[in-house]
């Protein structure tokens, strides 16, 4: 993902590999609130350009972070970027043209109906499953109610608030791994070391290699 910067968003000083970081940066670039909820699931890292970057500095970052990070493809947002970078013949609602031998989705001002067309040719380009919309709607709201519930609770850690934190993990069910390791921090501070040793070991269950579950359980002495 590659985006001009926004009117109320600095360029980033690297790309974001981290999903839920990724996710959380998408509505605020151009086209974002349209294009998250298409992409949220496959996206997997967000690059901003400034607004002053040419064309040749903007195709040199983008094509060293390609060369470190080898995307099967790359996505343009912003309603010029395309177009600077890729050539003008490029319709301004948007196309798929080739930078740095990698199919490139440039969106332009497309609509929903072309966003969607677009996105599947550069899946399809890119040897990357595409499902329709209706079919990725359930598992991108549970993601994004699962990221609201863990930056609640971690919220509430940070404040000590433990009780608080143990009552919205626990009306959250099933936890993932982050989920089940807050709730064991929790109940650990609140004395609950059975409750605590279950939480991690939950954890571990799913992560067998994480080592924030493994370093608490030595703590408690399992």
């Amino acid at each position: 993902m590659v985006a001009r910067e926004a009117s109320d968003l600095v360029a980033t000083a690297r790309e974001i590999d981290d999903p839920p970081e990724a996710h959380a940066m998408l509505p605020k670039l151009p086209h974002g609130q349209q294009i998250a909820p298409l992409v949220s699931r496959l996206a997997v890292g967000v690059m901003v350009l400034a607004q002053g970057l040419d064309r040749g500095a903007a195709r040199a970052a983008i094509g060293v972070t390609m060369q470190r990070a080898h995307p099967r493809a790359v996505v343009l947002m912003g309603i010029e970027l395309g177009r600077e970078l890729l050539g003008d013949g490029l319709p301004l609602a948007g196309g798929i043209r080739e930078l740095h031998s990698r199919p490139i989705a440039a969106l332009g001002q497309a609509s929903a109906a072309d966003t969607e067309r677009i996105l599947q040719e550069l899946c399809q380009r890119a040897g990357v499953a595409w499902a329709p919309p209706g079919s990725r709607a359930a598992p991108a709201r549970a993601v994004v109610r699962a990221e609201e519930v863990e930056a609640q609770a971690a919220g509430l850690i940070e404040k000590e608030q433990w009780q608080a934190a143990i009552d919205v993990l626990r009306a959250a069910e099933p936890l993932g791994p982050r989920g089940t390791n807050m709730l064991g921090r929790a109940l650990a501070q609140l004395g609950d070391k059975d409750g605590a040793r279950h939480a991690f070991e939950r954890t571990l269950a799913r992560e067998p290699d994480n080592r924030i579950a493994q370093r608490q359980l030595q703590a408690l002495g399992s």
